[in-house]
């Protein structure tokens, strides 16, 4: 079991190495992914915090989203309805 263990903490910080590895290279290189990584973790705790302060907007939000799905997935439905199906032996013979 300790040997598990320890083939697993190997793998873990060898994925962990060759990341940070490829994170660092990348940084040199140019600095543009970087600057995307810094600014996706600032909008993803952006989007966390105004999801937590203002909760009750974002569920209203859903609320109303919901027959707007509804009509989109039936007029897709409908669309699917009204085009022909290609059976695989036309598939086949084109």
């Amino acid at each position: 079991m300790l040997i598990l263990l320890d083939l697993n903490r190997r793998k873990a910080l060898s994925f962990f190495f060759l990341a940070e590895r490829k994170f660092w290279a990348t940084a040199q290189d140019g600095g543009s992914t970087l600057v995307h990584i810094i600014l996706g973790l600032f909008v993803m705790a952006l989007g966390v915090w105004g999801l937590f302060d203002e909760y009750y907007y974002v569920v209203d939000f859903l609320k109303g989203s919901i027959p707007l799905a509804l009509m989109a997935g039936g007029l897709l439905a409908t669309l699917a309805g009204f085009v022909p199906q290609k059976l695989e032996e036309d598939a086949a013979d084109e």
